[in-house]
C-alpha cells in the first residue's frame, strides 16, 4: 500500500528530552513489506509531561471545567481580539553536512518557497512572515538528527538549538535538517506560545528537511502549533476517553459549549484523527456519526494536496495568543530609514573552493548583511559583521557577489565584486579495501560497530579522510568519522536492548582534501553483523558463490536513496533494472560487463528520465547468462 500520510507533528519538550509514553503513539493504518511503519504526534503528552517536569499547573479551568493554557482559551476573549494584520519575524537555520551538503537539497530557493507558501496559507487570516535572514551552517553533528525511538533525538534537537538560536525573543527561529528514520516517521516539532521555553533558546520549530519546500504544509500545521493552536481531532483522541472533562462530541457550529472543550473552537467540526481527504466514519461518545467534518482543515491530518485552510475562530485564537504571548517576535511599526550601503566590498580565493570576502561598515543602525552569490542571496549576517567566507565552490570558477546592509526601514544599495576560485588541485582517487562488523555489549545495550579501511589506487592506507555510512537494521542513522594513520576508522550505531539483532552498514561517502572517492573500486561497499541476519550479508566470501547474487537493499524502505548490493563469482554482462509494481521497466542502473566481486549500486528514486517516482513498492532485477534474482523494495515519500 502506497504511504498515504504526508504530515505528522510532534511537539517535543526538547530541554527536558522527555520520552513519551507508547500509550500516546498513533498509529498508522498501513505497512510497507509486511512491516508496520507508524508516525506519531504527541503535542498534548509531550506538553502534559513538560508541565508535571517543571511543575507547572494549567492557567485555570472555564466554564467545562477543562484546563486552559491562558486568556485566549476564553472564547469572549478571543472573538474580542483586534485581528489587524501582524507580521512575525522568522530566521531560517539550515543545517549542511560538514562539507555544505544540504539536507535534502535545501537550498535558499527552497527557504524562499516554503515562507511564500506559509504567507499564502495565513494570508487569510492578516498574518504574515517576515524572513529575516537564513543561516547556512556546515555541521555533520546536526545534519541529520537521531531517530525519535529513543531519547537521543530531544538531547541532539535541545543541544542544536543551543547552538545556533538567533535572537528567539525577537524572532521565531526554525532549523531544517535530516532525520535518520526507525519504525516511525517525524516530519517536525513546535512550541506553543504558552510554553516557558517560546521565546528562548529552546523555542521555536524543527523541520524534517524531507517535509519542507513547495507543496508541503507541514510547516504551515507546525507554525499553527507555535501560534496557539490544537489539533482539529484534539478534544476526541487527545483525550482519555468518554468520561474527560475535554471530550468533544458532534455539535453544531454556533453551540458555544464547543467552545470550551476540545480545540476550543466551535466553528471546527468535532472529529477523530483522519488521515483521508473525506469524512471519517464511526460515531461520536454518544452514538451520533461523524457527519460533516473539516478534512481539509490544515491543523487536521489531511494529505498535503488536501488541507488548504484555518477557520475564522482559529484566526481570532492565532491573534490573540501572538498578541499575549509572542508579541515580542512581531515585526513593529518602524520610522527609521534604510542603513547607508556598505563599500569597498573584496572577494579574494582562499584556496580551490572558497572565497572570502570583506567589506566595510557604514552605517551605525543596521540589524545585518544579506550576502548574495550570482544574484542569490547565500546568507546573512549580524550588525557589525564585515566579513564572510563563502565555501564549498567549485575551483577555477568565477562568481558575481553583493552584499547590502538591512533594518526595519529597508535595504541599503549594493557593494559588488567579483571573485575566482583557485586552481583545481589533483585529486587522489580512494576507495574501501575492508569493512569489518562486530558487536559489543555494556550491560543490557548492544551496539554494532564497523571498521572501514580506505586506501588508494595503489592500496596505501589514507588517513584524514572522512568517512560517512549508515547502519540500518536493529538501530538506524547516519554516522561519519575521519581516518587514522593505518586508513581505517570505527563507526558506531545507536544503542539497542533488544536480544535479536541485526545490523546492516551502508557506505555512503569518502571526502577530504585532495581526495575522491571512487566508489566503482570498492572491495566491498557495506556489512553486515548479527544473531537474527535474514540472508547473507553483503560480507559474504564471492568465490563460494556459483551465480551472482544480491545480498541485500539497505536501507529498505527508503525515502531518498538505497544501495543495492550485490556480488559476480566471475566478471559477466549483467543488466540491473529498476521496475514499477505494473511491470514496466522505470530505470536501467547496469547494462555491460562487470568485473567479478562484490558491488554497490545506488538507486536516488528516479526514473530515466531524472523524475523522482512517486513513493510504493518498486522491483529490481539482476540478469544474465544463467541467472534473473529480483527483489522488492518501497519508498517513503
Amino acid at each position: 500500500m502506497l504511504r498515504t500520510i504526508l504530515r505528522r507533528c510532534f511537539l517535543v519538550a526538547t530541554a527536558l528530552a522527555i520520552a513519551l509514553p507508547a500509550a500516546a503513539l498513533e498509529r498508522i493504518q498501513y505497512t510497507e513489506d509486511n512491516r508496520e511503519i507508524r508516525a506519531i504526534c504527541g503535542t498534548e503528552t509531550a506538553w502534559e509531561a513538560k508541565k508535571r517536569a517543571l511543575g507547572l499547573e494549567s492557567h485555570g479551568k472555564n466554564a467545562a471545567a477543562c484546563p486552559t493554557e491562558g486568556v485566549c482559551d476564553n472564547p469572549a476573549t478571543r472573538d474580542a481580539t483586534n485581528t489587524s494584520a501582524k507580521t512575525v519575524r522568522v530566521i531560517v537555520h539550515v543545517i549542511n553536512d560538514g562539507d555544505g551538503t544540504p539536507p535534502n537539497g535545501v537550498t535558499q530557493t527552497t527557504v524562499n518557497q516554503a515562507m511564500a507558501e506559509l504567507n499564502s496559507d495565513y494570508a487569510a487570516h492578516n498574518i504574515s512572515f517576515n524572513l529575516v535572514a537564513t543561516r547556512f551552517h556546515n555541521d555533520s553533528k546536526y545534519y541529520c538528527l537521531p531517530n525519535i525511538c529513543g531519547p537521543q533525538f530531544g538531547n541532539r534537537l535541545a543541544q542544536l538549538k543551543s547552538a545556533y538560536a538567533e535572537t528567539p525573543s525577537t524572532a521565531l527561529n526554525i532549523y531544517v535538517a535530516c532525520m535518520s528514520t526507525c519504525g516511525y516517521i517525524l516530519f517536525g516539532s513546535g512550541t506553543f506560545p504558552w510554553d516557558p521555553d517560546a521565546l528562548g533558546t529552546q523555542g521555536g520549530i524543527y523541520m524534517n528537511s524531507a517535509a519542507f519546500g513547495p507543496g508541503e504544509k507541514t510547516l504551515a500545521h507546525e507554525m499553527g502549533h507555535n501560534l496557539g493552536l490544537w489539533h482539529t481531532h484534539h478534544g476526541v483522541n487527545e483525550t482519555s476517553g468518554c468520561s474527560d472533562m475535554c471530550r468533544e462530541n458532534v455539535h453544531s457550529s454556533n453551540d458555544p459549549n464547543a467552545d470550551l472543550v476540545g480545540d476550543f473552537c466551535k466553528d471546527t467540526p468535532a472529529t477523530p484523527t483522519n488521515y483521508n481527504c473525506s469524512n471519517p466514519s464511526g460515531t461520536d461518545c454518544n452514538g451520533s456519526s461523524w457527519g460533516s467534518t473539516d478534512f481539509s482543515n490544515i491543523m487536521g491530518y489531511g494529505p498535503d494536496n488536501c488541507v488548504d485552510h484555518f477557520t475564522s475562530e482559529q484566526g481570532s485564537r492565532v491573534h490573540c495568543w501572538v498578541s499575549d504571548a509572542i508579541s515580542s517576535q512581531l515585526e513593529q511599526q518602524c520610522n527609521d530609514p534604510a542603513p547607508n550601503a556598505p563599500s569597498g566590498l573584496l572577494a579574494n580565493a582562499n584556496g580551490a573552493t572558497s572565497i572570502d570576502l570583506s567589506w566595510s561598515d557604514n552605517a551605525n543602525d543596521e540589524d545585518g548583511f544579506n550576502i548574495e552569490r550570482n544574484g542569490q542571496v547565500i546568507a546573512s549576517v549580524g550588525a557589525n559583521v564585515t566579513n564572510y567566507s563563502d565555501g564549498g565552490l567549485t575551483c577555477e570558477t568565477n562568481y558575481s557577489y553583493a552584499v547590502n546592509a538591512y533594518n526595519c526601514g529597508g535595504t541599503s544599495a549594493d557593494a559588488t565584486a567579483n571573485g575566482s576560485t583557485g586552481t583545481c588541485p589533483t585529486a587522489t582517487d580512494v576507495h574501501v579495501s575492508a569493512i569489518s562488523m562486530t558487536t559489543t555489549t555494556q550491560g543490557p545495550w548492544r551496539r554494532a560497530r564497523a571498521t572501514v579501511t580506505v586506501v588508494d589506487g595503489g592500496g596505501s592506507p589514507v588517513a584524514n579522510a572522512t568517512v560517512s555510512g549508515n547502519f540500518s537494521g536493529t538501530t538506524s542513522g547516519g554516522v561519519s568519522g575521519t581516518t587514522d594513520g593505518s586508513g581505517q576508522v570505527t563507526l558506531t550505531s545507536d544503542k539497542s536492548r533488544s536480544s535479536s539483532y541485526c545490523w546492516t552498514y551502508t557506505m555512503s561517502n569518502i571526502t577530504g582534501t585532495g581526495l575522491n572517492y571512487d566508489s566503482g573500486a570498492n572491495v566491498v561497499s557495506s556489512g553486515q553483523v548479527g544473531n537474527s541476519c535474514a540472508t547473507a550479508g553483503p560480507n559474504v566470501t564471492v568465490a563460494s558463490l556459483g551465480v551472482p547474487h544480491v545480498l541485500g537493499v539497505v536501507p529498505n524502505p527508503f525515502v531518498n536513496a538505497t544501495t543495492i548490493n550485490f556480488a559476480l563469482p566471475t566478471a559477466a554482462e549483467v543488466t540491473l533494472s529498476i521496475y514499477s509494481i505494473t511491470g514496466r521497466e522505470i530505470r536501467t542502473l547496469i547494462s555491460g560487463s562487470v568485473s567479478a566481486g562484490a558491488r554497490s549500486v545506488v538507486w536516488d528514486g528516479r526514473d530515466d528520465s531524472g523524475s523522482d517516482v512517486a513513493p510504493g513498492v518498486y522491483f529490481y532485477r539482476l540478469t544474465g547468462s544463467g541467472f534473473n534474482d529480483v527483489g522488492r523494495m518501497a519508498i517513503l515519500r
